[in-house]
């Protein structure tokens, strides 16, 4: 009876270690709705058809999340991306979209509060980082055109 719950108390433990929750507090591997509520709380909006379960299905979907009003303007996103995978409902990755026109030095704001977040396990320089997880899945930071992005990403296999 001890080795059971010894083993249900680790095997809780390990999948926890194992969600890799980032940015916005999402998490590898969640539900859609769960993602949705989550960034809807943080004052992001998305419009999406009510069927969105069908699109997921149907093929590869992605949701784009936009500041509303009571979002905070210092921080300076122009929008978050989500990603899922044909016939699979729950989440592969994300991408975060930060204005560098109206703050210069986001890469290094972004950077300390990932280092943080990460327990300063990122590794590159200058504006480009990166972090690989288990499972094939990882964090890559950097410069797009006048966007400066964070992206939580699965490896297909």
């Amino acid at each position: 009876m001890k080795y059971m719950f010894f083993t249900s108390v680790l095997l809780l433990f390990t999948a926890c270690l194992t969600a890799q929750t980032g940015l916005y507090d999402l998490s590898f591997g969640s539900d859609f709705t769960v993602c949705d509520s989550i960034l809807r709380a943080k004052g992001l909006s998305c419009s999406y058809s009510e069927n969105y379960a069908s699109e997921i299905v149907k093929s590869d979907a992605a949701f784009v999340y936009y500041p509303t009003e009571s979002y905070p303007e210092d921080d300076h996103l122009a929008r978050v991306n989500l990603y899922f995978k044909k016939n699979n409902p729950y989440l592969h990755g994300w991408v975060a979209y930060y204005y560098t026109s109206k703050e210069p030095e986001i890469s290094s704001r972004l950077i300390s509060l990932l280092q943080a977040t990460h327990d300063n396990q990122l590794t590159g320089s200058g504006a480009s980082f990166k972090l690989e997880f288990a499972d094939g899945r990882y964090l890559e930071t950097g410069p797009s055109s006048d966007l400066y992005y964070v992206w939580y990403n699965t490896r297909d296999k």
